[in-house]
């Protein structure tokens, strides 16, 4: 996807480009109600809906302010375990695919999948990755929860998939601090999950994809064919929402490691790229990070705006 030459002509004129820093929430509910991502089901209408699925916002009842606003990096929140609030994250360090400070002691292995135990740090990483979120809600107190950990979990391919497909975030109501937890309780509630497991696929924004409620060892095979297929779901949604929602200037950015990123191009210097992914999450990376045929894109367009050698200026 190429884009617009006026939308590029800006993004290339800045001659110095400010560090972004990411602000992470500290306290928050979710908002709006999470939709499908095959739209009103109700209504007979297959197209996403236009506004997001469940947002992330300061909540007044958590923090006390009057109105709800972005919330300060680190700041905590009364009722919410730790990690809650996720780790601050500098667009600084490893730049627009390196991840590492997003995820930074906020994961914890539970039957051997690298779970994220973070609310706050998942979906951070999910709209910095264009991954969607695999959520397993449970408790190790009921008979079917301690089932899923020892059948489902416990296999080769679920931690295969869910590692290298999903962000897999793990919420455990048998934890005193998550049972505790106002914010836990709200995101319970708000995913309208009734029982324990409740196994969640969604969009980076919440859109919803796949839900599996309730769990026997003899659903182990079943459930496995759905979080395949919800692989190819997940992607078709996604692909569905850039048609429907994103301007042409978005397009996929790869580094030499071949992570891709959907995009659009902010500003650029000689050395940094600014990005804002199709998510809504700006970062900053080196131009050298990129693939060979991406910063050959990037000189090409360069070279479209420089004037041509002898030509003299208006």
């Amino acid at each position: 996807m190429r884009m617009p030459r006026h939308a590029l002509s800006s993004a290339f004129q800045t001659a110095a480009l400010p560090v972004v820093v990411l602000v992470l929430l500290s306290s928050c509910t979710i908002l709006p109600f999470n939709r499908h991502a095959d739209g009103n089901k109700a209504s007979g209408n297959p197209s996403l809906p236009s506004t997001r699925g469940w947002g992330l916002m300061a909540d007044p009842k958590l923090t006390g302010s009057a109105s709800p606003g972005l919330m300060a990096p680190g700041s905590g929140a009364p009722g919410m375990p730790p990690g809650d609030g996720g780790s601050p994250a500098s667009a600084e360090g490893g730049g627009l695919f390196d991840f590492s400070s997003v995820t930074a002691n906020s994961t914890q292995s539970t039957s051997r999948v690298q779970w994220s135990r973070s609310a706050m740090d998942a979906t951070e990483l999910a709209r910095r990755s264009g991954k969607p979120l695999l959520i397993l809600v449970n408790s190790r107190n009921s008979p079917s929860g301690q089932s899923i950990e020892n059948t489902l979990v416990l296999q080769p391919e679920f931690k295969k998939l869910t590692e290298e497909t999903y962000i897999p975030l793990y919420i455990d109501f048998s934890d005193k601090a998550t049972i505790d937890s106002d914010f836990y309780q709200a995101f319970k509630d708000r995913l309208k999950v009734r029982g324990y497991p409740t196994i969640l696929v969604t969009l980076p924004d919440g859109t919803e994809v796949t839900r599996l409620s309730g769990y026997k060892h003899e659903y182990e095979v079943s459930y496995m064919l759905k979080l395949r297929e919800s692989v190819a779901a997940s992607q078709k949604a996604i692909e569905s929402r850039r048609k429907r929602v994103l301007p042409p200037e978005y397009r996929a950015w790869t580094d030499k490691q071949g992570v891709v990123v959907y995009a659009k191009l902010d500003k650029a210097d000689a050395n940094m790229l600014n990005l804002t992914t199709e998510w809504g999450t700006k970062f900053t990376t080196f131009t050298n990070r990129l693939s060979s045929e991406d910063q050959a894109w990037i000189e090409s367009e360069r070279a479209k705006r420089e004037p041509a050698p002898g030509a003299k200026s208006s």
